[in-house]
């Protein structure tokens, strides 16, 4: 059998890495940074009606997000199923939680 250069049963474990760390992440910050002034500068440009429309869609998810598991489990809290009945989202909410409502 060859020798591989190392002894057996060393400690391997605090070898250095030669290759550069910095290169390693994915995204890089500054990326991320581009991304959060294009999102900025694309909703200062937008108009009050489409800011509220876009305002509107995060709250309506919000609420489905958060009031869908407690609407599954009938222990919704009376403020949340006002806002919720307010939205709209009721009608949603049953679909979600009938068994018969199949997803796929």
């Amino acid at each position: 059998m060859a020798q591989s250069g190392r002894t057996p049963f060393a400690d391997i474990s605090n070898a250095i890495d030669t290759k550069d760390a910095s290169n390693t992440t994915p995204v890089s910050l500054e990326q991320i940074e581009r991304n959060r002034q294009r999102e900025r500068e694309r909703y200062a440009g937008m108009s009050a009606e489409q800011k509220e429309e876009k305002n509107m869609k995060r709250r309506e998810a919000r609420l489905m997000k958060k009031s869908v598991p407690t609407q599954c489990n009938e222990n919704i809290h009376p403020s949340v199923q006002n806002e919720i009945l307010a939205t709209g989202l009721p009608s949603y909410i049953d679909l979600l939680c009938n068994p018969l409502y199949d997803i796929h």
